[in-house]
């Protein structure tokens, strides 16, 4: 491999943000593009080349849940990647990316498991009434992302 692809391949090292619930069904079809009004219209894979942009993705898909299920960051092998383009801009600044291509599921692995703002036997008023526990959330959150960024420094 010439020094530019090595190069290359430690900067981008892909990573894709979702929740645990999308998790088996990922690993056994893979991930598939898909059309967001949200973003763009057209069908795509959105991923990113840092895994703190990944994780703030998956933490806000389990806030728009609700907080009820877990964010997860999944690591994408450069084998996984076919036409990825740039897309700075597009809440993920320059760190987005996008492919029309799926992934398929043998290219991908669990990097990391967030934590869930709700437990189990809690009610959204029990958790409204406690910013002790929203402040623990957040200090979990902070914990989760720090750990996987310095993971990847050391794996990349």
């Amino acid at each position: 491999m010439a020094a530019f692809d090595e190069a290359w391949a430690v900067i981008k090292a892909p990573y894709h943000g979702t929740t645990e619930d999308r998790l088996e069904q990922i690993m056994r079809e893979g991930l598939k593009p898909h059309a967001s009004k949200r973003i763009g219209g057209e069908p795509a894979l959105w991923y990113s080349d840092s895994p703190l942009v990944a994780a703030n993705w998956a933490e806000s898909r389990s806030v728009i849940r609700e907080g009820s299920d877990t964010p997860i960051v999944l690591h994408i092998a450069d084998e996984g990647i076919k036409d990825g383009e740039s897309r700075g801009g597009t809440g993920l600044g320059n760190r987005g990316f996008k492919t029309r291509h799926p992934i398929d599921p043998k290219h991908l692995s669990l990097f990391g498991t967030g934590p869930t703002y709700y437990t189990e036997g809690e009610s959204e008023s029990d958790i409204a009434r406690s910013n002790q526990t929203f402040d623990s959330y957040i200090k979990k959150l902070k914990a989760w992302q720090e750990d996987m960024m310095q993971r990847h420094l050391e794996e990349n």
